[in-house]
């Protein structure tokens, strides 16, 4: 089975890993992840999201502990900054954890030291061409193709990979946020 990620940034490096420890390695042919801009400034991973990244990889999890700044609790304000409420962070599960904040690109960085710069291919994807029966073909910048059993999108809002799924002859409506 050979499996193409487009998208090296958090979800990405993540589902390598993921895949990496769940796919025997007889089914398991290749998996390739392609790199696209990083967006977003600040994550903040909750306890939930801390026993994650322990169960995917020991390693990654001491590495984002020691560069995440821990929050124990969130005081919210009004506009004028009068306080609303203070709530703990931590969810009152075990092992006793609080919320860990840091920037974005470097929960990105802890992530590609344990996937390894080597695994990730540095080429812009241009497009993803899927047609009925056949296996999905990934077209890059300088004209080159791949094809998989699998390509899985983690290319954020602007994905590729969801313009390939929804085609543009349909609503784009159906890929806009919708808010009320």
């Amino acid at each position: 089975m050979k499996v193409i990620i487009v998208g090296a940034g958090v979800a990405g490096l993540s589902a390598y890993l993921q895949l990496k420890k769940l796919l025997p390695r007889s089914i398991l042919e290749d998996i390739l992840v392609f790199v696209v801009s990083i967006v977003g400034k600040i994550i903040a991973l909750t306890p939930t999201a801390l026993r994650l990244l322990r169960y995917i990889d020991e390693g990654l999890y001491d590495l984002f502990q020691s560069i995440g700044y821990q929050n124990e609790t969130y005081r919210f304000r009004t506009a004028r900054g009068h306080p609303l409420a203070t709530t703990a962070t931590e969810d009152g599960r075990g092992p006793r954890e609080h919320t860990v904040s840091c920037p974005r690109a470097m929960l990105r960085d802890c992530l590609l030291e344990i996937v390894g710069e080597h695994n990730v291919q540095y080429r812009e994807v241009v497009a993803v061409h899927l047609s009925g029966g056949t296996r999905p073909i990934v077209r890059f910048a300088d004209g080159r193709e791949e094809s998989a059993d699998l390509v899985l999108g983690a290319d954020g809002v602007r994905s590729v990979v969801k313009k390939a799924i929804f085609e543009p002859a349909e609503d784009a409506t159906l890929l806009s946020p919708h808010y009320e």
